[in-house]
């Protein structure tokens, strides 16, 4: 075959001349159909973003969902005070479910409350404080009554209060009659019925029925002894009994003394 000549170079150059020389062809404009279809997809994105960025914004994050390709558009101090929007699932103090669970921890603690008073006061009601003066009305009821003679410096006597407190409110199987008499004030009552110490425990259960009680003072001893250890226990003598004619004879002249001594002071009232 024949052997093909190389072109020359002045060959060449004249045919990048005549390229050079001629115009380009302009590029052809979009179509009406590639325009409107370009700008309606844009403004789909746009629209599709707008409402994950509102439903973002009513759901309190800060991240938008992965479908719109965008992430963290909305400020994260909005998720720290996300709570703080009003909502029907905001943990507010002011939502009517826990003000309603305020409400009732409150009516309970005032109840227990109440409770715990009324308990108290009627303990404290219970274990009553017998005179000289009280002490026939006190004992002239027919009903058992355990009388306690104490002086305030007593320790013991201290100690044995709350005790005293626990029988007259009705720990044990039933409230009893409980009365206290402050021995080193009442002396005369005190020597009616034989006191040589404090606390000193006398059970009357009836004026010819004393017993004077020097066992346990625990709430367990005193209770089995009010319920039925009684029946064991010796009673006084009609001689030793405070209801017996030394006992007697010793409250007539107690009585005399404070008549006169009452008598004294109304008359020293009068005169001024």
């Amino acid at each position: 075959a024949p052997r093909r000549s190389q072109p020359s170079a002045q060959t060449l150059l004249r045919a990048s001349h005549r390229a050079l020389r001629q115009p380009r062809a302009p590029r052809k404009p979009a179509g009406p159909a590639q325009d409107s279809g370009a700008s309606g997809g844009a403004q789909a994105r746009a629209q599709r973003l707008v409402t994950a960025t509102k439903r973002v914004r009513a759901n309190g994050s800060n991240t938008l969902p992965r479908s719109t390709g965008q992430r963290s558009l909305v400020p994260k101090t909005r998720a720290k005070n996300a709570w703080s929007s009003p909502g029907p699932s905001a943990p507010s103090s002011q939502h009517p479910r826990y003000l309603r669970l305020a409400a009732v921890m409150v009516a309970r603690r005032a109840v227990a409350l109440l409770a715990a008073c009324a308990v108290g006061a009627a303990r404290e009601r219970g274990v009553a404080e017998v005179t000289t003066r009280t002490f026939e009305a006190a004992t002239s009821k027919g009903t058992p009554l355990l009388l306690v003679f104490y002086a305030p410096w007593c320790g013991h006597c201290r100690r044995l209060d709350p005790v005293l407190q626990q029988l007259a409110g009705g720990d044990g199987d039933g409230a009893y009659e409980v009365a206290r008499v402050d021995g080193t004030e009442h002396r005369v009552l005190a020597q009616r019925f034989g006191v040589r110490g404090f606390p000193s425990l006398y059970y009357i259960r009836s004026r010819s029925e004393v017993i004077a009680y020097d066992g346990g003072r625990g709430f367990a001893e005193l209770d089995a002894f009010l319920r039925r250890g009684y029946k064991t226990w010796k009673r006084l003598s009609p001689l030793k009994s405070p209801f017996g004619p030394v006992g007697r004879a010793k409250g007539w002249c107690a009585a005399a003394g404070l008549a006169a001594f009452d008598a004294h002071a109304r008359l020293a009232t009068s005169l001024g």
